[in-house]
């Protein structure tokens, strides 16, 4: 992203957990971290809540600490991702093709009675 997004470190955690006997499940991101995220150079905070989009302007938009979770009788599902980027706009400065997405540290995990 040529420094548009910057972190010293990013983490992303994924746990899911199956209980046979009940036929259910947990999930769990709890882990997931920044340190020193920056958009643009300006510091956003290390503690964004699940699921936070904000624009990129010239880009698009980008989701922190997104969370994508089903939890059904066929089992449960988590995915995290720290850092997901969708270019909208045409004529970014970096030259990426508009409905490219970009995806920076996920975790995935799956439990269940497969």
């Amino acid at each position: 992203m040529d420094g548009l997004i910057t972190a010293d470190e990013v983490k992303a955690v994924s746990r899911s957990e199956w209980a046979p006997d009940a036929a259910t499940g947990s999930t769990s991101s709890q882990g997931s971290y920044f340190t020193n995220l920056r958009v643009a150079g300006v510091p956003i905070g290390d503690d964004q809540p699940p699921n936070t989009t904000v624009p990129l302007p010239g880009v698009g938009q980008v989701t922190f600490y997104e969370t994508i979770a089903s939890n059904g009788p066929d089992g449960v599902r988590l995915e995290t991702i720290m850092i997901h980027v969708v270019v909208t706009d045409q004529d970014n400065p970096l030259g990426l093709p508009v409905g490219s997405e970009y995806r920076i540290s996920m975790a995935r995990t799956a439990a269940g009675p497969y």
